[in-house]
């Protein structure tokens, strides 16, 4: 985690870029991998992961970074734009294989809401019984069943509907606020955090 965090800086901030961007994607990845082979498996960091790898093999560092000081950036050029798209597409991908594990499992009586209130109860009993902080308002939701309803169902839009993203940028702006919301209402209806998106 050390090597990852020291890498991490000069990655930000361009500095050696073909070099230490390679290295932090890799030492990344290694060290998210590490974590989750020790204990529970998390995906909060699946998508940092992805695209630290992407951004580590493209030229991110010719626009603005430390290597480029003093010199003016690169002019626009096709070679900038497929990363971006790259970007994008991996995202959707990721949203929409969630929203398929889903209904593969559950069938589309997900969108009933039972089998969310079923994970958001397991959830916060899990983390009430191990003695880690439960959610404040978990109990509260789940008293409302029209509630989870809804949101099981805004689940699925959110995430099979991903690559509608991909179609126009009113859309995916729509979508990454949508996407935003759906995250912020995980952190507390379940204290599952996913810094990344959160992030914007």
């Amino acid at each position: 985690p050390l090597v990852t965090m020291a890498l991490a800086v000069p990655f930000i901030l361009g500095v050696r870029y073909r070099i230490v961007a390679p290295l932090f994607a890799l030492a990344l990845l290694f060290t998210l991998s590490y974590r989750n082979a020790w204990g529970m498996p998390f995906h909060t960091e699946n998508l940092l992961v992805l695209h630290a790898l992407v951004l580590a093999i493209v030229p991110a560092h010719e626009a603005w970074s430390w290597d480029r000081r003093g010199r003016a950036a690169a002019p626009p050029d096709e070679r900038f734009g497929w990363p971006l798209r790259a970007l994008a597409v991996i995202t959707v991908l990721t949203y929409v294989l969630a929203g398929v594990a889903k209904v593969r499992l559950g069938g589309w009586a997900w969108t009933d809401g039972e089998a969310l209130t079923e994970h958001i109860a397991i959830d916060n009993l899990r983390k009430h019984l191990m003695g880690a902080p439960m959610s404040p308002v978990a109990a509260l939701v789940l008293e409302h069943a029209w509630l989870m309803h809804g949101l099981a169902i805004a689940t699925l839009v959110i995430e099979l509907g991903a690559p509608l993203a991909l179609l126009d940028r009113r859309i995916a702006l729509a979508w990454s606020l949508g996407d935003w919301g759906f995250h912020l209402g995980v952190g507390v209806r379940m204290g599952i955090v996913f810094p990344y998106p959160l992030a914007g």
